[in-house]
């Protein structure tokens, strides 16, 4: 049975009330999985453009379409072997950012697949090299306000 997603915010993922800090695939059973980001990062060097051996992980045999919530403002994408690759499977894609992507999500019907990217404002006016320390500084403010919030 397919999950409802309850929200999202920077850095989380609600989905039937427990609470992700990491990407994650939603399979057609409704199954949960940690996103493998790696395999993406070990040729792109980012998580923000999907390889094909990323895609090759995220499809699901017989499914028809794929939700990608491409962060928060909407920085991730399908590199031209991974758009062929679900082309070539029949499975059409879908690439929103995640809050949006969300309400597709839970209104979606059949046999449907998702992948939800969770940070990422799209920082592409920033020059590549100081992309990363942001991304860094952004999870320390998180960490320090998650640990606030718990001494309240």
């Amino acid at each position: 049975m397919k999950p409802k997603i309850n929200s999202t915010s920077f850095g989380s993922i609600t989905v039937k009330s427990k609470t992700y800090e990491h990407d994650i695939i939603i399979r057609k059973d409704g199954q949960i999985e940690k996103r493998r980001k790696k395999l993406s990062k070990k040729i792109y060097a980012t998580s923000h453009k999907i390889s094909l051996a990323e895609a090759k992980y995220i499809y699901d045999k017989g499914a028809g379409e794929l939700v990608i919530g491409t962060g928060q403002t909407g920085y991730v994408e399908l590199s031209k072997k991974a758009g062929k690759f679900f082309e070539e499977k029949g499975c059409k894609t879908k690439l929103l950012p995640t809050p949006k992507a969300i309400k597709l999500w839970n209104r979606s019907k059949g046999k449907v697949i998702a992948m939800f990217h969770i940070t990422c404002w799209n920082l592409s006016w920033l020059p590549q090299f100081l992309r990363p320390k942001i991304h860094l500084e952004i999870k320390k403010l998180r960490k320090e306000d998650k640990r606030q919030n718990m001494n309240k």
